[in-house]
């Protein structure tokens, strides 16, 4: 029964719902049908777009963006300033497998996941540069399991900093799900088995 417990634990969390919110503290955006680089135009300037596929291009420490520094000191090109700060709600424990971020101008940048405890989880840098065309920065975030989370980036870009779409990874690896199926298969015999008894 533990297992079978676990297990519906296991399958919950693959299927916890998300519920995302923008600190106050995220940059602004430039305006709608922005473009700083051909064909990287921005299609909204609610924060949460790129959670649904929709591009941002979010402002420059330099040009109204946030003076949140990674940090403490003035924002500058080799002290990167806070482009976004996202609060991840699951309406369960959830393992997150991985986050991916696409964009431009990623220039010094710092993505950072957070525990509930504020702690960074897992970190990773990217450097791109302004290169014309999106790039896709995937952060592992081993051991990351949780209901609440923050997740955020630090860039230096001074102007702007393109954001298309960001995702969160919270689907099984096959073998996780082939071991649940393979628990559950075990349960319903055993049970199966008293039942004849």
């Amino acid at each position: 029964m533990r297992l079978f417990a676990l297990l519906l634990l296991m399958a919950s969390g693959a299927l916890a719902s998300l519920i995302v919110t923008a600190d106050p503290a995220t940059s602004a955006a430039w305006p709608v049908n922005t473009s700083f680089e051909p064909g990287e135009v921005s299609q909204t300037i609610d924060p949460l777009g790129p959670f649904s596929g929709i591009p941002i291009q979010f402002r420059g420490w330099q040009n109204g963006g946030s003076q949140v520094s990674l940090n403490g000191n003035p924002c500058s090109n080799t002290n990167a300033c806070l482009v976004f700060l996202y609060q991840l709600n699951f309406s369960a424990p959830t393992p997150i497998q991985s986050i991916s971020f696409t964009g431009d101008a990623f220039n010094g940048a710092t993505f950072q996941l957070l525990n509930s405890a504020q702690t960074v989880i897992a970190s990773q840098l990217a450097s791109t540069g302004n290169v014309g065309h999106t790039v896709t920065i995937i952060m592992p975030t081993p051991g990351a399991v949780g209901t609440s989370f923050s997740l955020r980036l630090f860039d230096a870009s001074s102007a702007w900093t393109f954001v298309q779409s960001i995702s969160v990874n919270t689907t099984p690896e096959p073998s996780t799900w082939l071991m649940m199926l393979a628990g559950l298969a075990i349960i319903l015999a055993v049970r199966r088995r008293r039942l004849q008894l």
